[in-house]
């Protein structure tokens, strides 16, 4: 209630989630400008670097993975678990899934992987913190980024950081919203949604051995802070000079 009565008093409104947007805008009345949050790989060419360490490990160990990078926080966790609930006995000796951040080590001492330890530990990476730097390069060696998050609200950073590396995402229903018009368009293009873990596993197998299509340029584009500056530059230069075209 306390937002509602902000947005209803305030000169301009933004909501980083177009699903946020229209709540607002449906509760409060008002016009909310959406701005969706940005990523600095949007701005990055993403290609395979070949004396990076993730493409040196790849190269001496055969190995192909899933790219996955989160903080601890416990929809990550648990979306993990609800799309892997039987483990990851469905990817072959050099298929794994590398997790990235805290998330990694949340999963790890988790019951749930310990129940198919003898078959995760061969099937994951846990690569820990990584700077911006290194993040480009995590993305760059992967074959896919996976997003299985069923609930939590807001808007899903990992998610714009996915769709901005332009490698092909696999993610569920929920960690899209807050970017429908930017994937609308990627949509089996790009963007693979699944929210069954039997679907949700043979798409991760379908980039692993034979490729999936990556996220188109324009839509990349779309999460960069060169876009995000130019339209709230339109939306400022609105509200301080009334009128302007």
């Amino acid at each position: 209630m306390r937002g509602v009565l902000r947005a209803r008093t305030a000169d301009l409104v933004l909501s980083i989630s177009d699903v946020e947007a229209d709540e607002i805008e449906r509760t409060s009345g008002r016009h909310v400008i959406y701005l969706p949050a940005v990523s600095d790989l949007a701005s990055s060419r993403i290609s395979v670097r070949p004396f990076s360490r993730f493409t040196a490990e790849t190269n001496a160990t055969a190995c192909r993975y899933a790219a996955l990078m989160g903080s601890a926080y416990w929809p990550n966790v648990e979306g993990f678990f609800s799309i892997f609930p039987e483990g990851l006995g469905f990817l072959a000796q050099n298929e794994q899934i590398w997790i990235a951040g805290a998330l990694g080590s949340a999963v790890q001492e988790d019951e749930r992987f310990q129940n198919f330890i003898s078959i995760n530990e061969k099937r994951t990476r846990i690569i820990g913190y990584l700077n911006e730097s290194e993040k480009s390069e995590f993305f760059s060696a992967a074959h896919c980024v996976i997003v299985p998050v069923e609930f939590g609200a807001g808007s899903k950073l990992k998610t714009a950081d996915a769709i901005a590396s332009g490698l092909p995402v696999i993610s569920t229903r929920h960690a899209i919203d807050g970017y429908g018009p930017i994937v609308r368009d990627a949509l089996n293009r790009g963007v693979y949604i699944a929210d069954e873990p039997a679907t949700f596993r043979r798409l991760v197998r379908e980039a692993l051995r034979n490729g999936l299509p990556g996220c188109a340029s324009s839509v990349r584009a779309e999460l960069s802070l060169e876009t995000m500056s130019k339209n709230w530059a339109q939306h400022i230069n609105h509200l301080l000079v009334p009128g302007i075209a």
